[in-house]
């Protein structure tokens, strides 16, 4: 998620695996292709971090 919430202007799976460290283009394509999703967890998990941002919880670089 950490890709997600980064400063990138445009996010594409390459450009936020090349932003992360240690990140893996190839690994993340295969993984969002081949990974089935639980929406309601996702969204859950997005709603959590976003509030844990807003209040200062959690920082980003």
């Amino acid at each position: 998620m950490a890709g997600q919430f980064c400063s990138l202007e445009r996010k594409s799976i390459d450009q936020i695996a090349l932003a992360i460290i240690d990140g893996n283009v190839r690994a993340m394509q295969r993984f969002l292709s081949d990974t089935t999703w639980e929406t309601e967890k996702m969204i859950a998990k997005c709603i959590i971090v976003s509030l844990m941002m807003i209040s200062g919880i959690l920082m980003v670089p």
